[in-house]
């Protein structure tokens, strides 16, 4: 994904990812490395039952009275009413780690919690300070327990639950990550490459910690997946912040709430509600809200940068997609999949793997290009997913692969005479702007399956015959029975006034006009 807000926490995220080959490049590969368990600094790979003094020591303990113990048979790690702070480490057992970290292992750990559990993140000179940290293997996180990991540090680097190679998998409990006044050049909830949630309650705060990220993945092919979850992230006064970054997000079943408060953050403060790929949304309820006094213009609620799979929005007034969102209520009403490529007959005029151009139309079809200022036809902005008919003709179909806007600006039309419609969509196209479109073909002006929307002051006039006879008010179960449409949307945008020369012309155009019908009646 193309990144131009936050690089130096995306070098540091990527420098995170690579510390464990570099700390332990005495072996090859991650399958070599033995297994290795490290809580509060104690060793515990062997196995056994530890309990924590009040002066923070760990002492030998009991399968009766322990603050956590370590099966090696299971690789299993239980935390019981565990109460630690992050340690320096340096070299165990030969390989040098050179971290400071509440809990690390080096392969695939099960973590049962009993009671409540908290682990404390303290400043440590020149080391990345974490919370639990699996180097080459996965996290798997469940118990009747919870686990929280709180930061208050000016570390350079600062996360709670770290799996770079690995999963981190919460199910049947509870985790959460608290941030207050860290560092400014990032702070991380949760990084990993694939992270599931089933039956779990996640929390996670931010307080005055810039450039924070609540869970985060940047490789290609990583993936959250929130089942039957609770899910909160809140950012209190953060700036540059992103709720969730990763490449597939799906949210099923499952209650989701980002909210930022971000009073007097400034102008050039840029937040991210959910920044991915592709976004499911089964059966939840996702609310993404930003508050700010300043001006929000660089905000976002949701954003993507290739394909965007995303629900309805609880009010189309009030939320257009890629716009400057302040918030955002998702339902599960309708799942729909944003444009993904655009045709006008044979010619692609939009898909992922190209820039953006305007196209201009002659003789009916796409003959070439200009800029923006040119006297352009068809244009898509994927930011806005939006497709833009500016006095275009075309005797070819236009096809849109996916949901999204069209929105019309002077005359525009689609007449097919040898085609079965004249505009194809696989969704529901939404109808906006300032323009008039008229689309007739031999079968079905337009082919949807569902209908269209008509945005705020659009009308549209429809016939079963495709010379626009007997025209009656659209009915949209009649959607593929008629052969002739015509689309008038004057809403949110005046039309722009005339120029000087526009205005001259009109008014010899009229002088003509009037002497011609002067005549005409003469002779009659």
């Amino acid at each position: 994904m193309k990144k131009t807000r936050i690089k130096v926490l995306s070098v540091i995220l990527a420098i995170i990812c690579l510390v464990p080959m570099m700390s332990v490049s005495s072996l090859a590969a991650g399958e070599n490395y033995p297994q290795i368990v490290i809580v509060a600094g104690q060793d515990v790979t062997d196995g056994g039952y530890w309990k924590i003094k009040s002066n923070g020591k760990i002492e030998n303990a009991t399968e009766s009275d322990y603050n956590f113990s370590f099966d090696t048979e299971t690789d299993t790690l239980t935390l019981r009413n565990a109460v630690f702070e992050n340690q320096k480490i340096d070299t165990v057992r030969g390989l040098n780690f050179n971290m400071a970290t509440g809990i690390v292992s080096t392969h695939d750990l099960n973590i049962v919690l009993i009671g409540k559990n908290i682990i404390e993140i303290k400043k440590t000179k020149n080391m990345e300070a974490t919370g639990v940290y699996n180097v080459f293997g996965s996290t798997f996180f469940s118990g009747e327990g919870s686990l929280s990991i709180n930061a208050n540090t000016s570390n350079a680097i600062c996360c709670g639950f770290v799996a770079s190679m690995g999963e981190i998998r919460i199910t049947d409990t509870t985790v959460s990550f608290n941030a207050s006044d860290c560092s400014a050049q990032g702070t991380v909830g949760m990084i990993g490459n694939k992270i599931l949630t089933d039956n779990a309650d996640v929390d996670f705060s931010f307080d005055s910690s810039d450039n924070s990220y609540a869970i985060f993945s940047n490789p290609q092919g990583c993936l959250l997946q929130v089942e039957n979850s609770d899910l909160d992230i809140v950012f209190d006064n953060c700036r540059n912040s992103v709720g969730i970054e990763i490449f597939s997000v799906t949210f099923s079943g499952s209650d989701v709430d980002i909210i930022f408060n971000n009073k007097g953050t400034g102008d050039s403060a840029v937040n991210r509600g959910v920044f991915s790929y592709t976004l499911l949304v089964q059966n939840s309820n996702v609310d993404i809200d930003i508050f700010s006094e300043s001006n929000f213009k660089n905000n976002r609620a949701v954003s993507y940068n290739t394909c965007m799979i995303n629900s309805t929005f609880t009010d189309r007034n009030n939320v257009e997609l890629g716009d400057c969102l302040t918030s955002v209520s998702i339902t599960p009403e309708r799942i729909e999949t944003s444009v993904k490529s655009v045709k006008a007959g044979t010619t692609v005029v939009f898909n992922f793997s190209q820039e953006a151009a305007y196209y201009i139309c002659k003789d009916g079809k796409i003959s070439g290009t200009t800029n923006k200022n040119g006297n352009w036809n068809i244009y898509f902005d994927r930011n806005a997913n939006t497709l833009y008919l500016r006095n275009a003709e075309l005797s070819e179909p236009l096809s849109v692969d996916g949901y999204g806007k069209i929105s019309l600006e002077g005359e525009n039309k689609i007449v097919c005479d040898d085609a079965s419609a004249a505009i194809v969509c696989n969704s529901v196209p939404e109808f906006t702007g300032n323009g008039k479109l008229v689309a007739s073909a031999t079968d079905s002006a337009i082919r949807c399956g569902d209908g269209i929307i008509l945005g705020e002051k659009v009308t549209a006039k429809a016939s079963l015959s495709s010379d626009g006879a007997d025209a009656e008010d659209y009915d949209s179960t009649k959607t593929e029975s008629y052969k002739y449409i015509e689309i008038t949307a004057e809403n949110e945008v005046e039309q722009q006034e005339l120029t000087f020369l526009q205005k001259i012309a009109e008014f010899f155009k009229n002088i003509f006009k009037a002497i011609g019908d002067f005549f005409r009646n003469m002779f009659q």
